[in-house]
């Protein structure tokens, strides 16, 4: 993957090779393998983020909040060529899903190319024109970005950062647990400082388990076409596509600083949806049906093997929430103040959150270092005691009763309230609340409350709730009737004219 001067790493692969023989001659390079070893150009193979779990995929459908539903695992080498020469990113490979005796033996095949990447200072949500980042680029607000950096959020940005794009993306608190650790993991500022972000995607996904994909899909988007049964992929509107290893040389030893949303290892992660979707106006330009998240790792054959998958292994059950076994090395410890911590049963255990969330019923707890879970002396990361809460005890519903009368505090009835403006006499006493509960009434305190404080000054919320008067009918406005005149006055004719009409002449002073 290096050069000397004007020679490539093929030359001096070939130049060694003719040098030796016998016990140490090195192998022939086959052409297909040239690629591994040309001038920039760096072959992986993606792997699951979290192998052997069942929170882990390479890619998977999702819902329209965007959670994982049906997880696909790479059957066989899936390649990952970077290629800094022609700025691409290529997929070859396949994938099957996870719970083959759910979904049958399917698979889905696909070689996709990723390209004109950009670097961070072209992303919105890495700059200060994004409102959070007071500090960007070298300080951003990591939780901020994560949160807020939504598709809303970008088709919203100011006129001033119209020309920036959708990226970067974090989740699971990456971002900000490789930015807390760059004393041990080396991080730069901003941790998405080499970082590539890919604008432009083509390819598809090819295979029987292309229908069963779009299947799933149209369970959680019911708006989808039954009749597209291909996949084009499209990252309109989307964040973009990211990739990145601080050690390309060797992945396993470098980091991803949270590129692939899902841990820090190297890695890539895009969401995508199908063109044929987005051309059908079926699904909206703020969602997406499926995502990419993997890591990688060095690839040790040339080529993704093209025969008919066998099916992966079944992944491993998960624990049943009454074994007091734990379920991860990390936490290896079944300690007594977790198994019995509020249950009788003393089915608790030691585990990571992510098993914890998988059984129902139970709560992730880690106080007091996780009830005694870590032998460190202190909670190790992500383990703690997975515990079933205590039944609540049923609340007592209240027995209904039958409201009382409200007892006045006005007990006085004084002629002057009875009788105030009310020729019927039935104005009362009372208090505001009472009154205003008397339909027709209205409450007044003036001049101590009309009468009804026997304290010789109005008691506070005390006055007479009375009866307004009926306002006298308005007579309605009657139009004058119009009045003949008494002469017609006509201008600019004689007085000759006006005894022909049997008129009065009126000079043109009148």
């Amino acid at each position: 993957k290096t050069s000397l001067a004007s020679f490539s790493a093929i030359d001096l692969y070939n130049g060694l090779r003719s040098t030796m023989s016998g016990r140490n001659a090195l192998p022939e390079i086959a052409s297909e393998e040239f690629r591994e070893l040309a001038d920039g150009v760096y072959k992986f193979c993606a792997t699951d983020f979290n192998p052997g779990r069942p929170r882990t995929h390479v890619m998977t459908n999702v819902n329209m909040a965007g959670t994982a539903t049906v997880r696909w695992l790479n059957e066989g080498d899936f390649c990952v060529i970077l290629n800094k020469n022609d700025d691409t990113l290529t997929f070859e490979g396949t994938v099957v899903p996870m719970d083959t005796a759910t979904y049958g033996d399917v698979s889905i095949s696909m070689e996709v190319v990723f390209s004109m990447s950009v670097m961070f200072d072209e992303c919105y949500c890495a700059t200060n024109l994004f409102p959070p980042n007071n500090q960007a680029p070298k300080n951003p607000n990591y939780g901020a970005v994560e949160n807020q950096c939504t598709p809303q959020a970008y088709m919203m940005r100011p006129a001033e950062a119209e020309n920036l794009l959708f990226c970067p993306k974090c989740e699971q608190n990456q971002c900000s647990k490789a930015n807390n650790e760059r004393n041990r993991n080396g991080a730069p500022k901003p941790i998405w400082e080499g970082w590539y972000f890919y604008t432009k995607v083509k390819g598809s996904l090819s295979g029987d388990g292309v229908p069963v994909f779009r299947k799933i899909a149209m369970e959680s988007f019911p708006d989808l076409n039954p009749e597209i049964t291909t996949c084009t992929l499209n990252i309109e509107n989307l964040p973009l596509p990211q990739f990145f290893c601080s050690d390309l040389d060797d992945p396993n030893n470098g980091y991803g600083y949270g590129v692939n949303a899902k841990n820090q290892a190297c890695g890539f992660a895009t969401w995508f949806n199908c063109q044929e979707d987005v051309d059908d106006g079926t699904v909206d330009s703020k969602l997406h049906i499926a995502d990419f998240n993997f890591d990688i790792e060095p690839c040790p054959t040339p080529n993704p093997t093209t025969s008919a998958p066998t099916p992966p292994t079944t992944p491993e059950p998960t624990v049943n929430p009454t074994t007091s076994s734990p379920t991860n090395p990390q936490c290896p410890t079944q300690k007594k103040s977790c198994t019995d911590f509020e249950n009788m049963e003393g089915s608790n255990m030691c585990t990571t959150k992510e098993d914890c969330e998988m059984m129902p019923g139970y709560i992730f707890d880690t106080t007091e270092m996780g009830r005694g879970c870590s032998d460190m002396g202190g909670n190790i990361e992500d383990c703690g005691c997975c515990r079933k809460p205590p039944t609540p005890e049923p609340t007592p519903q209240p027995v209904p009763t039958t409201p009382q009368p409200t007892v006045s505090t006005c007990p006085l009835t004084k002629d002057s309230c009875k009788n105030f403006e009310n020729s019927a006499g039935d104005n009362f006493c009372s208090t505001r609340e009472d009154c205003e509960m008397t339909p027709g009434y209205i409450f007044d305190t003036d001049m101590m409350g009309l009468g009804c404080s026997g304290m010789g000054g109005n008691e506070d919320d005390c006055g007479c709730c009375r009866r307004p008067p009926t306002p006298e009918p308005t007579a309605a406005p009657t139009t004058p009737a119009p009045t003949e005149p008494d002469v017609c006055k006509w201008f600019n004719v004689t007085d000759e004219f006006c005894v022909n009409v049997s008129g009065i002449f009126c000079p043109d002073d009148e």
